[in-house]
């Protein structure tokens, strides 16, 4: 990208106050990185094949969500029948004949 742009003067401002320590959103996607293991990345300061990385980010995230989601739900004894009935995180597929979703 030229650097004329100002997409890019906003990215390299925007990561010159993340390096001094100021909260941005290069921060916070730096954090989500991290809880997920792609440190890497920010090392790198890219990827090889970036549509296989967004690809197995996006993938990876949600395998994690629906493993705490699992972990969460087994831990709390409110919700012993519903995990009992529920056996996978999915939606259920009676929502999807519903053709008003303003019904909701």
């Amino acid at each position: 990208m030229n650097d004329n742009r100002l997409v890019k003067q906003y990215s390299m401002m925007d990561y010159d106050l993340h390096e001094i320590g100021r909260t941005t959103w290069c921060t916070k996607i730096e954090n989500l990185l991290s809880r997920y293991g792609y440190n890497y990345v920010r090392m790198n300061q890219g990827v090889g094949n970036e549509s296989l990385f967004v690809f197995e980010f996006t993938q990876h995230v949600k395998d994690s969500y629906l493993q705490e989601l699992t972990e969460s739900v087994n831990k709390n004894s409110k919700l012993s029948l519903f995990r009992n009935l529920k056996i996978e995180i999915t939606p259920e597929l009676y929502l999807s004949s519903i053709r008003d979703r303003n019904v909701i």
